[in-house]
């Protein structure tokens, strides 16, 4: 079973978090809100959440102003059908162009991807991001394996971890 998937079988289960592979909403609701926190004033910016499961963070890009652009290799019917109005688009990330935005968003999305197919995500979200990337790894070491460090070496990068989530956080500027 490769991890496509894996997330595709949990997208068999009830609850929405979990269904997204996030251990409760709550759990969620804290990865999302740390990457979102961690982007400068969002207005008159786009930002694609790439692995956008059901659009969860809508609320928090549009809260600081920004344009929200969904991007899942699996359907986004309960994201379309949630989020009215908003561009909720079903493609494999690693074919084919993906289209310019000034940010790419990647929260747990990472965790469903080999090291290699990792670095080739967060390769493409960079070649198509004209401001930045921020992501998240879950890790137990404080700022992920060596080569997300060695990636993150290419723009201005900042990171924070949650030890109690063995998680860590990357913003990559240009």
């Amino acid at each position: 079973m490769n991890a496509l998937d894996t997330y595709r079988a949990l997208r068999a289960i009830p609850d929405p978090a979990r269904s997204l592979g996030w251990a409760s909403a709550q759990t969620q609701a804290i990865h999302l809100r740390t990457l979102v926190d961690a982007l400068p004033d969002l207005t008159g910016l786009t930002v694609r959440d790439l692995g956008c499961g059901h659009g969860d963070a809508v609320p928090l890009i549009e809260a600081r102003g920004g344009h929200y652009v969904g991007l899942d290799a699996l359907p986004v019917d309960v994201a379309r059908q949630r989020w009215p109005g908003r561009a909720f688009v079903q493609r494999d990330a690693l074919a084919g162009v993906l289209p310019p935005v000034d940010f790419t968003l990647l929260c747990g999305t990472l965790a469903y991807q080999s090291d290699r197919d990792a670095r080739r995500l967060l390769d493409r979200a960079w070649a198509s991001s004209r401001v930045g990337v921020v992501f998240s790894v879950w890790v137990p070491l404080a700022g992920g394996p060596t080569w997300v460090r060695e990636w993150a070496s290419r723009g201005r990068a900042a990171i924070g971890t949650r030890a109690e989530l063995q998680t860590a956080y990357w913003v990559v500027r240009r």
